[in-house]
């Protein structure tokens, strides 16, 4: 995992075996160009939507929708003469630039919003930086935590690809019906922002300040359980034993933790995972299968906290290393499409007889 930058694990979900031996270091090039090119619509449109308070799912919609523009990142595919008709060889090369655009252009995106809502101004990229690097760079500056680009390029990879969880699956329906790149990678951005997706992390850390010691968590627990609390971080539809991916973010929390002087977040979660486990067999069936596991956004929560990223941005982050999964099932997507249109099933009730207006 950490021997592959987030380029190059692009350039793996794209291409897998077919891609030239250059193809990473040739992305990661292209990354900081795209990255950074003063304050241009799309970053502006983030940086006017975030003195708003809008939150960062607003700011990135808002900056997508500039970037698509044909005055700014679309002028790409005019020059490259990209045309409309899907399937082209000309239209493939379109998609790639797109997509790079969009994994270049989101830190970018995230790291102004991040320091305009501190009041600062922001930070241009360092062509000798790698793709996580940058965005450290442009969120902290010289202010970075010294593991924060480590730390963030394995999060990118560990979140990039999922399989066909929602918000991928939401952009594959939108890709499906012929939408471009930007509209399918939008409808990723709103189903990610689901307390069920990708929310979960701001959960998480809402639930860590909720029960605030580890000393309240037994309690805390009890009186959940009671209300049918809906505990965030823990569950999963498809991993049944185990997801393999929290381990790594908790290896990290816990090692971060050592260095934190805040709130005890690390030993709430570990007595937390313990309280849970010790009451799942007397839950009812349905609560027991929400938190039969700890999933990868209980310990991404703390672990971004650790180094610096607000709690409500958790989700935004997850998105900086998921949109290259996106991108990459979209272009799979457009390469042999079919309109995605499930069958569905009426339930309600039947025999209903239409009543007049002036007989109701």
């Amino acid at each position: 995992m950490r021997a592959l930058g987030h380029a190059a694990n692009f350039a793996q979900m794209t291409w897998g075996d077919q891609q030239d031996p250059p193809a990473a270091a040739v992305l990661n090039t292209c990354f900081i160009p795209q990255a950074e090119h003063g304050l241009n619509a799309s970053t502006f449109v983030a940086r006017v939507t975030a003195s708003t308070n809008a939150d960062m799912h607003a700011a990135a919609t808002a900056a997508l929708g500039a970037l698509k523009g044909p005055l700014h990142g679309g002028a790409t595919d005019g020059t490259m003469k990209m045309l409309d008709e899907i399937g082209t060889p000309e239209h493939v090369e379109a998609w790639v630039q797109k997509a790079i655009r969009l994994v270049a252009k989101m830190p970018t995106i995230l790291a102004a919003y991040i320091r305009r809502r501190r009041g600062e101004q922001p930070i241009p990229p360092e062509a000798s930086l790698g793709h996580a690097a940058n965005f450290a760079h442009m969120t902290w500056g010289d202010k970075a935590h010294r593991r924060a680009a480590e730390i963030l390029n394995a999060a990118m990879i560990i979140q990039a690809e999922h399989g066909m969880n929602a918000s991928t699956f939401a952009a594959r329906i939108t890709a499906a019906t012929n939408a471009d790149m930007h509209a399918a990678v939008t409808s990723a951005f709103g189903a990610l922002k689901g307390p069920l997706h990708g929310g979960a992390t701001d959960g998480t850390m809402r639930m860590l300040d909720e029960i605030a010691s580890p000393d309240h968590v037994e309690t805390w627990v009890d009186k959940a359980i009671e209300r049918k609390y809906l505990f965030s971080g823990f569950g999963h539809r498809v991993y049944r034993t185990e997801d393999p991916r929290a381990k790594h973010l908790r290896r990290f929390a816990s090692e971060l933790a050592k260095e934190w002087t805040g709130p005890r977040y690390f030993d709430i979660q570990e007595r937390l995972v313990k309280a849970i486990a010790e009451r799942r067999p007397k839950m009812s069936p349905g609560a027991a299968a929400k938190v039969h596991v700890v999933n990868v956004d209980f310990y991404a929560a703390t672990t971004y906290t650790f180094v610096g990223i607000p709690a409500d941005l958790g989700t935004s982050i997850f998105a900086l290393g998921r949109i290259a999964g996106w991108c990459a099932h979209i272009m799979e997507q457009h390469g042999d499409n079919r309109l995605i249109r499930p069958e569905s099933e009426y339930t309600g009730p039947t025999g209903k007889r239409w009543v007049p207006i002036q007989e109701r």
